[in-house]
């Protein structure tokens, strides 16, 4: 009984880690630090936009676009709005 609760409860995180590990051919052409961390980011904002049943899409095109409101700001306060 307690391991198919156990599989259960791994489906997901099973889920995330195999679209990250799919991912490996387009790292091949990251040559830098920075294009690491983004992709790091854009991996957590997918992960994070699935998990809470987000349509990914036109999460990611309503960061972008608040996001571009704040470009100038030095008060980062905004972005905890933008969570889901």
């Amino acid at each position: 009984m307690s391991r198919i609760i156990f599989h259960q409860d791994n489906k997901l995180a099973e889920w995330v880690i195999r679209s990250f590990t799919l991912g490996w051919k387009n790292w091949t052409i990251m040559d830098s630090l920075r294009d690491a961390k983004t992709s790091a980011v854009l991996y957590r904002i997918v992960g994070t936009a699935k998990a809470n049943n987000l349509r990914v899409f036109e999460y990611i095109e309503m960061l972008l676009h608040e996001l571009s409101k704040h470009q100038n700001d030095e008060n980062l306060d905004f972005i905890e709005d933008l969570l889901p």
